[in-house]
């Protein structure tokens, strides 16, 4: 359990462009360096197309995977809720606490084109990782809405960027995840897309 809940942790102004909302597909792919853990079973069981949804201070992330089925983030709470295939029960976390401490960063522009955007990246150093976002202010995000959101360096990184990656590289010892868009549609969501249903089944994440 321990080992997929961090894969999904690893794989969210006055003056800038409108705040995208809508939805962004991703295809996510894996390198292993875990024994007797291969790539192909970290995508059946963590999801190989995660499908990402985000209004305003809100968003909800559904995957494809056996074990990880998906997060819902309530900016109002600064809660996420998490899905998982084995169990009928939401886990809930706090993010207002970093569990991978950043330690430095620096953004090069012009690095990249993701789906056709030239994209800036920020890389990020942390104490056990390092996180590469590639980005274009095409599709802003507003990062004051989540400044309480610290766990994921979410608020961190867009802060910098006030953007919404299309690419993200995570790089650790154990393994490499890398996110990357292949479609974004915006369009108005439902406020009801982000509803906890039954919140008699929480119970508090211990990942």
């Amino acid at each position: 359990m321990k080992l997929l809940v961090l894969v999904l942790s690893l794989i969210s102004f006055t003056g800038f462009a409108q705040n995208f909302e809508g939805k962004i597909v991703y295809k996510n792919t894996y390198n292993s360096r875990i024994p007797n853990v291969t790539a192909e079973q970290l995508a059946t069981a963590a999801g190989a197309t995660e499908e990402y949804y985000i209004k305003g201070n809100n968003y909800k992330i559904v995957l494809d995977g056996t074990y990880m089925k998906g997060v819902t983030y309530i900016g109002a709470e600064n809660k996420a809720f998490t899905s998982l295939g084995i169990s009928d029960s939401l886990y809930w976390q706090d993010y207002s606490t970093y569990t991978d401490t950043p330690i430095k960063y620096e953004i090069k522009k012009d690095a990249a084109y993701v789906m056709g955007l030239l994209c800036d990246v920020i890389i990020i150093t942390t104490q056990k990782s390092k996180i590469s976002c590639y980005y274009n202010t095409k599709y802003a995000v507003n990062p004051e809405l989540y400044k309480h959101h610290i766990d994921g360096h979410w608020y961190y990184i867009i802060s910098k960027t006030n953007a919404l990656p299309l690419k993200t590289i995570t790089e650790n010892q154990m393994l490499t995840i890398i996110n990357t868009a292949v479609s974004v549609t915006p369009e108005k969501l439902n406020n009801k897309l982000f509803d906890v249903k039954d919140r008699t089944k929480l119970a508090k994440a211990r990942f």
